[in-house]
C-alpha cells in the first residue's frame, strides 16, 4: 500500500465545542487485493492523519483476513468521502458526533415511563371518547389535533431560533417523523388517501420514537413534550383515521409506500451533504439502543431496510383488521 498526502488546515469549527482546527487530509491509495494480484486506486479523506489510518490503513485490508465485504466497505466508504472533496470547509465544521446535540431516554428511566405513561393514556382517553361522537365532532377533532401538529413544530422552531439552538444540521424536518408530522397535519385537516397510507406506514417509526426515544434537539423539559406531542399525533392521527375517520388502506399500498420511501433517500442523502447533517440517520447510526439497529455504516442502513418492509406489512394487516372490525360493529 502507498500513500501520498498532503494537509491543509481548516478554519475552528464555530458552532460546536471543537477546541482545537480541524485538518483534513486528502489522499490516495493504492490498494492491493492480493486475490488474483489486481490492483484498484481509491481516492479517501478523512478528519485528521490518525483517523484516516485507522479507517482505511490496516494491514489487514484484504480479502484474505476480512472476507468478501472489506473491499466492498472500504469503496463505500472511500467513495463517500470523495464525495466531499469538493467541499472541505463543509466538511471541516462537522462535528466527529453527528448526532452530538441528541438526547436519548433510557428504557424503563422516570421521563420513560412519564413518557410513555401520558401519551398511551390520552391515546386511549380520545379514540373512546371519540367512539360515539358524530361525524362533525369526529372531524373537529381531528381537524384540532392537525392544528396542534404544526402549532407544535412552529413554536418548536421559534423557540430554537429564540435560544439560537436552531441549526441547519440538525433543525429541519427531514427526518421521516419530521415529514410524517405534516403529512399527519394535512390528513387530519384535508384528507386524502395517499398521506392516510403514508401516515400508517411512516408512523410505525413513531412507535419506536416511544419505546427507544431519542431526542434530536436537546434535553430540556419542553423538547420531552415538544417531541412526545409531534410524534404522539402521527401515531394517534393514523389510528383515528382508520377507527373514527373511515380510512382503510387499498391492497398493495405497503409495498408501494416502500418503494416511494426509498425516493426520498438520494434527495435526503443530498440534503446531509449540503447541510452536513444526519437525517434519516442515513450517515451515523442512532444514538438510541434499538434492536433494529445492528452493526456499523452502511450495514445498519440495510438492517433498517429490512426491518421498514417487516414494519410496514404488519401495519397494513393491523390496520386492514381494524378497518374490518370498524364496519362489522357499525
Amino acid at each position: 500500500m502507498s500513500l501520498l498526502a498532503a494537509t491543509k488546515p481548516q478554519k475552528k469549527k464555530t458552532l460546536t465545542k471543537v477546541a482545537n482546527a480541524r485538518v483534513v487530509l486528502f489522499c490516495v491509495i493504492r490498494f492491493d487485493l492480493k486475490q488474483g494480484g489486481k490492483k484498484q486506486l481509491f481516492h479517501g479523506k478523512s478528519n485528521t492523519a490518525n483517523q484516516f489510518v485507522k479507517k482505511y490503513c490496516k494491514k489487514d485490508n484484504n480479502l484474505s483476513s476480512l472476507g468478501f465485504f472489506q473491499p466492498i466497505t472500504f469503496i463505500l466508504r472511500t467513495s463517500m468521502d470523495t464525495l466531499s472533496i469538493a467541499d472541505p470547509q463543509g466538511m471541516a465544521t462537522k462535528p466527529l458526533d453527528l448526532n452530538h446535540l441528541h438526547h436519548t431516554v433510557p428504557l424503563g428511566s422516570p421521563d420513560w415511563i412519564s413518557m410513555n405513561g401520558i401519551f398511551w393514556g390520552l391515546f386511549l382517553l380520545i379514540l373512546i371518547a371519540s367512539k360515539n361522537q358524530t361525524e362533525k365532532n369526529r372531524k373537529s377533532l381531528g381537524w384540532f389535533l392537525g392544528a396542534l401538529s404544526l402549532i407544535n413544530f412552529a413554536a418548536s422552531n421559534i423557540k430554537m431560533v429564540l435560544d439560537h439552538t436552531w441549526y441547519i444540521e440538525n433543525s429541519l424536518p427531514l427526518h421521516l417523523c419530521g415529514m410524517s408530522a405534516f403529512i399527519a397535519a394535512y390528513l387530519l385537516i384535508r384528507g386524502s388517501q395517499l398521506s392516510y397510507e403514508l401516515l400508517v406506514y411512516w408512523g410505525a417509526g413513531a412507535i419506536h420514537a416511544f419505546l427507544t426515544p431519542e431526542i434530536t434537539n436537546g434535553s430540556s423539559l419542553y423538547n420531552h413534550i415538544e417531541y412526545s406531542i409531534s410524534h404522539g399525533i402521527i401515531i394517534l392521527g393514523s389510528m383515528y383515521a382508520t377507527m373514527r375517520l373511515g380510512y382503510t388502506p387499498r391492497p398493495g399500498s405497503w409495498w408501494k409506500v416502500f418503494l416511494y420511501t426509498q425516493l426520498t433517500i438520494p434527495v435526503i442523502g443530498g440534503a446531509n451533504y449540503l447541510t452536513g447533517g444526519n437525517y434519516m440517520y442515513l450517515c451515523q447510526k442512532p444514538t438510541a439502543d434499538n434492536p433494529f439497529v445492528i452493526g456499523e455504516w452502511p450495514w445498519y442502513i440495510l438492517g433498517l431496510e429490512f426491518a421498514i418492509i417487516l414494519h410496514f406489512f404488519a401495519f397494513y394487516h393491523l390496520h386492514k383488521a381494524l378497518a374490518t372490525w370498524r364496519s362489522n360493529r357499525a
